[in-house]
């Protein structure tokens, strides 16, 4: 397995076995989420013109099957009788067929000759054939409808102030938003906070910029013994891209991106972060398979001073940590400039080509709302962070209340059967022991002062990316192997098979002819 995706992988195994053994059955509905709180002024109702004709919505196959964002758009069809919502949704997962890479290829036929589906709702990529791999050149390149005028119709500012800093540009080109992010994730460690304190973590110095925080973890290592875990790679977290888009220049062998890549091979290898095999390996250390309780109980106990990785894959071990009463830190993992690198991975758009540009925008400005924004209505699998700012405790709330409540828990005799008609094979009926077991890994909501200690991380937010160069977003040829030559380059450097100098010379003149492109 690539190694970046190492600690996102276990954090989120369960929730993408859920996703991949479940299609086709019920899943309970989130129950209502909390308050938010509120960060900004609650926006005002959106307003619900009459709505006719036919809008077609492409989106992936895990998230029609009572998902929230499935929910979301079923109560949008309530409220708009007289509009005919179609779905497009490739199939995923084994594909020996190529089903799914041909209904792509059609898919972007049907795009270029002036057809297609008039919404795209993209969450977690679920495979490498995407209809739109690099969100940035379809945004350039007239695949996708300036809205911004349409949304603020349908009663959405996208530059209003309950968004957080720079979410709603990074989709905005010549100050046209061709892109709508619906949900991001930003880099964050979370630890217990008697640990913190105890081994004298100082985050006034630790949090000035990268270099300063990897110092202050290895310091703390030297003295106390006290190892952290690191899965946040700096190509990915550096304010500077490395491609700038808007200046068709490639930033990959410049001072910054040397030094973030030279950090990004020392943290690989450091032995403060504990190594890739020993992390594996604690993985099931107690035979329950829940990771982030046992996660939670090392950071209680201080066998480890925190965890960094992306904010969507941290919220088990924080809910863990909720759930056995430990006061929690969050810590922004910084960036070359000591701010906060947002990456959005969930976002919708609107067909260039489409004949229904009103129910199209009314669509996305439905799940920009209040309501949808708390009840975590976005496509994604993971608990990524809402863009509205009232919205964010609530969001991340619903997300833990629809895992807490999933179906297959106690299912009724109809999705008993349903599961068996979809699968060929009887649901695996679970007891109360299970239950609780498997509930353990969604603990506790977080506490007000924790979802604002969130809030202070998300308005640090100075540079945000749609995707990050190494996720299906650039593709720059295959090694002999046929695998991806960007991250098959990267991984190799990583494990020094390959120098820095090597890697650049490889890939930048070939990111240089992508962009270019």
């Amino acid at each position: 397995m690539n190694p970046k995706k190492i600690a996102c992988f276990l954090a989120g195994l369960v929730l993408c076995t859920l996703f991949y053994s479940g299609c086709g059955v019920k899943t309970v509905a989130p129950t209502p989420p909390p308050t938010a709180t509120a960060t900004a002024e609650q926006a005002p109702p959106t307003p619900t013109p009459k709505l006719t004709g036919t809008l077609t919505v492409y989106l992936e196959r895990p998230y029609t099957d009572d998902y929230p964002v499935w929910l979301a758009l079923k109560q949008f069809e309530a409220e708009n009788p007289a509009l005919t919502v179609d779905y497009c949704t490739p199939p995923i997962g084994d594909d020996p067929d190529g089903v799914r890479e041909a209904t792509i290829m059609q898919l972007e036929t049907e795009i270029m000759s002036g057809g297609g589906p008039d919404v795209f709702l993209l969450g977690w990529r679920h495979s490498g054939i995407q209809p739109f791999p690099d969100m940035q050149k379809a945004m350039r390149n007239g695949s996708f409808l300036d809205c911004k005028a349409l949304l603020a119709a349908c009663g959405a500012d996208v530059d209003g102030p309950d968004f957080w800093p720079g979410l709603m540009a990074a989709g905005q080109v010549d100050g046209g938003q061709y892109v709508v992010p619906l949900a991001f994730s930003i880099p964050v460690a979370v630890a217990a906070a008697a640990t913190l304190e105890r081994c004298g973590f100082d985050e006034t110095a630790a949090l000035q910029n990268t270099a300063a925080f990897y110092a202050a973890l290895a310091q703390i290592y030297a003295e106390t013994g006290e190892p952290s875990y690191n899965e946040v790679f700096q190509t990915t977290n550096m304010a500077l891209p490395v491609l700038d888009y808007v200046a068709g220049q490639v930033n990959f062998s410049g001072d910054i991106s040397r030094r973030m890549l030279t950090l990004d091979r020392e943290n690989f290898t450091a032995a403060w972060n504990q190594g890739r095999e020993n992390f594996k390996n604690e993985f099931n250390v107690d035979g329950s398979g829940n990771f982030a309780c046992q996660e939670a109980a090392r950071l209680a106990a201080g066998t480890r001073l925190l965890d960094a990785n992306r904010a969507d894959c941290q919220m088990e071990t924080a809910w863990a940590l909720a759930d056995r009463g430990e006061s929690i830190t969050f810590l922004p993992v910084p960036n070359e400039n000591g701010g906060s690198t947002a990456v959005v991975d969930n976002y919708a758009a609107i067909n260039a080509n489409t004949a229904n540009p009103q129910a199209a925008a009314a669509l996305l400005s439905y799940l920009l709302a209040e309501p949808q924004q708390s009840a975590a209505a976005w496509p994604g699998s993971m608990p990524t962070l809402a863009v509205r700012k009232s919205s964010l405790g609530a969001g991340l709330e619903s997300v833990r209340q629809f895992y807490w409540n999933t179906w297959w828990y106690y299912p009724t005799e109809e999705e008993k059967q349903a599961y068996f008609n979809e699968n060929g094979v009887a649901l695996e009926e679970l007891s109360d022991a299970e239950v609780a077991e498997q509930r353990k890994e969604y603990g506790a909501a977080l506490a007000e002062a924790d979802v604002a200690t969130l809030a202070r991380l998300c308005g640090g937010i100075d540079a945000v990316y749609l995707q990050n160069i190494w996720d299906h977003a650039v593709n720059i040829g295959t090694n002999a192997d046929g695998d991806d030559l960007m991250n098959s380059l990267y991984d190799r450097y990583l494990y020094g098979e390959i120098s820095l100098d090597e890697l650049v010379n490889q890939i930048e003149p070939r990111l240089q002819l992508y962009l270019d492109e």
